[in-house]
């Protein structure tokens, strides 16, 4: 009976796993002359969160200019962003990277959020 029911948990467990894996959304890369489609449409960050609404587009510099809900303006590069079908998503940009990128933009006219995730880890001494 234990037997049973033990291969019977671990067999619901692996087809749960399954289905958990084919649910996520499988995120494209995202072409600069394909960037004039998003105009108007919400850029999501990580977790989902609404960062702001493109408002304008740069295609050969590959650059979108997207407006935030409090009036934050920030440059993102196509390197941040993905495309889930027709959405589009910066899964690695927080609101508050996000923020910092409208102070930056405002005090550096033209600053775009590139990479800014990149964490530079040294070697222990000795």
């Amino acid at each position: 009976m234990t037997t049973r029911t033990a291969l019977l948990a671990s067999s619901l467990l692996f087809l749960i796993a399954g289905n958990a894996a084919h649910a996520l959304p499988t995120l494209q890369p995202v072409a600069g002359e394909d960037l004039d489609q998003y105009v108007g449409w919400t850029v999501f960050g990580e977790a989902r969160a609404p960062l702001g609404v493109v408002s304008k587009v740069d295609r050969k510099a590959g650059v979108i200019g997207v407006v935030g809900r409090h009036g934050e303006f920030a440059l993102m590069h196509i390197s941040v962003l993905k495309r889930n079908g027709i959405e589009l998503r910066a899964p690695t940009i927080t609101f508050g990277e996000f923020a910092q990128a409208s102070i930056a933009n405002l005090t550096r006219r033209g600053s775009t959020l590139i990479y800014p995730n990149i964490i530079i880890t040294e070697p222990p001494l000795g």
